[in-house]
């Protein structure tokens, strides 16, 4: 009996050392060049760059999911920068704050190449939220944006 309650308490150790490591990875994680490759996946993408540390990024998801329902022929896509010692946050982030559209973590090394491939005057602010239209870019907003802001642009590019 004290060995079946040794195993256990070794195997509870195990998972207890695991756990913290394993949230997040069902969200597929991205490398940078295939985040940037992400504009050309759709007729029409929006993408927002959020953390769950970041308020503003909090405070955009219930516009962005609106809009998503509204404009569901728009492919929505968020891509998270929360640091790899971070993730952990991540679901319970989602619990409290659901989002409804496609969600990667971002898996890159070099962020300053990542941002100026979006937007060369961006400099690490989030959120950030660009839409692209056959691949090209027709509008970014580095900071946050209203709904009305994104309305506008998404109601004249179905």
């Amino acid at each position: 009996m004290n060995k079946t309650v040794c195993y256990l308490c070794r195997a509870a150790f195990f998972l207890f050392l695991l756990v913290p490591f394993s949230f997040g990875s069902d969200f597929q994680r991205l490398k940078d060049d295939e985040i940037i490759a992400l504009p050309s996946k759709e007729k029409v993408v929006l993408i927002n760059f959020w953390a769950t540390w970041c308020q503003p990024c909090q405070a955009e998801i219930p516009a962005l999911n609106r809009l998503q329902k509204k404009h569901s022929s728009i492919s929505f896509i968020g891509v998270n920068l929360d640091a790899p010692e971070n993730r952990g946050a991540i679901r319970g982030f989602l619990k409290k704050h659901p989002i409804d559209y496609e969600i990667y973590l971002r898996d890159g090394t070099d962020f300053e190449a990542l941002m100026a491939a979006f937007d060369r005057n961006w400099k690490a602010g989030i959120p950030a939220t660009f839409v692209y239209k056959e691949g090209k870019q027709i509008f970014s907003k580095l900071g946050a944006i209203t709904e009305d802001e994104l309305e506008a642009v998404l109601a004249k590019n179905p």
